[in-house]
């Protein structure tokens, strides 16, 4: 589990400079943190962590402390308490770094899901996620490779997030960009 603090400090590392006029912002500067408990509530303060996903590291925290201070009942309960802590770190993936689910910067489609414009400002978001993340067109595809082929012009215009939603899931496939001769983007 000291993985896991190593993970915290990094995203206090990685982000703090996102909010240098925060109140956590000088308490920020001294990282590394060895305590579990100011990671996470500089991280729950910035809204980088989602408010479940506080409430699993902190069980997390606190099954770590039992585990690590000897105690006689810690070896009656070595399989239950591993059970718990992977519990916990499996929330934790799929609710903070999951590519599917319903996190507040996802917008779901049809077998696929998109960063919501508005998040794409958001530092968690632009600096985990966006990175990993094509920027595509409503008739995007993939070759056999499974590389994203697109129409390099939409013509003008944008789309809300609900409108691209709405667009994806109800294109034609026979419209969707290929790695062969694609068909027109203004068809």
């Amino acid at each position: 589990m000291r993985s896991w603090r190593a993970h915290l400090n990094h995203l206090v590392l990685d982000l703090r400079d996102d909010f240098p006029k925060t109140r956590q912002y000088k308490r920020a500067k001294r990282a590394p943190f060895r305590d579990w408990q100011a990671a996470i509530d500089i991280l729950a303060a910035w809204d980088v962590l989602l408010p479940d996903v506080v409430n699993e590291f902190r069980g997390l925290e606190s099954l770590r402390h039992r585990s690590i201070h000897f105690n006689r009942d810690t070896y009656s309960n070595l399989r239950g308490d591993a059970l718990t802590a992977i519990a916990h770190l499996r929330v934790i993936i799929d609710r903070q770094f999951g590519a599917f689910g319903n996190q507040p910067w996802f917008i779901g489609a049809v077998g696929a899901v998109f960063i919501k414009r508005e998040y794409e400002a958001n530092p968690f978001v632009r600096r985990y996620y966006l990175p990993q993340c094509p920027f595509v067109g409503v008739r995007h595809g993939f070759d056999p490779l499974m590389r994203v082929c697109d129409f390099p012009d939409y013509g003008d215009g944008e789309l809300t997030d609900e409108e691209f939603c709405a667009s994806y899931n109800s294109r034609d496939p026979a419209s969707v960009a290929s790695s062969e001769a694609p068909p027109s983007p203004h068809k």
